[in-house]
């Protein structure tokens, strides 16, 4: 399927396993499921493949280091805004690093109407990064993304926006 198609399916696979997206799916979680038979279940010659996968490994080494803190206390299923939220951050980081860069905040500004050109955005970018203290090389985490889309001095994200950006023209609309 497409990006739209698989972001579905992420929301619905983190609600059923009761699990955050930001977070992602735990190593006894992922074995249950990878052996699940009333699923299709995976076969060994599928598992060595995906580890042979090159680009599988750069992307699991991307996602390791840029893995946020394991969550303390007892897990409970993420509110669906959570999720939207963590959906999109997803979608918006291209390069799988776990940060929005400038580019890739640039996606998400023209989702939410910002029409101005690309000089206008490094303006915009700069006054983002300044506003969270953030380094303009390293970009944006997901906690600061959450921060930012919530924040009621300005307009916040409604689900109903994210929604729209996670639809079948919004994932491919952040290329």
């Amino acid at each position: 399927g497409n990006e739209a198609e698989w972001a579905e399916e992420y929301i619905a696979l983190c609600e059923t396993e009761r699990t955050n997206p930001a977070v992602g799916i735990d190593y006894p979680t992922f074995s249950r499921m990878v052996d699940d038979d009333s699923e299709q279940p995976v076969t060994n010659d599928e598992l060595r493949a995906m580890v042979g996968d090159p680009a599988l490994q750069r992307q699991a080494r991307a996602s390791v280091a840029a893995a946020p803190p394991a969550p303390t206390g007892p897990t409970k299923a993420a509110p669906r805004r959570e999720l939207l939220k963590a959906s999109v951050f997803r979608a918006l980081d291209s390069d799988g690093d776990g940060r929005l860069n400038r580019g890739e905040l640039l996606a998400f500004g023209r989702k939410c109407g910002f029409r101005g050109t690309e000089a206008e955005w490094d303006g915009e970018y700069a006054g983002i990064c300044e506003l969270f203290n953030l380094s303009a090389a390293v970009g944006m985490d997901y906690e600061t993304f959450s921060a930012m889309v919530d924040d009621e001095t300005e307009q916040p994200v409604s689900d109903a926006e994210f929604e729209a950006m996670l639809g079948p023209a919004g994932i491919a609309g952040f290329a």
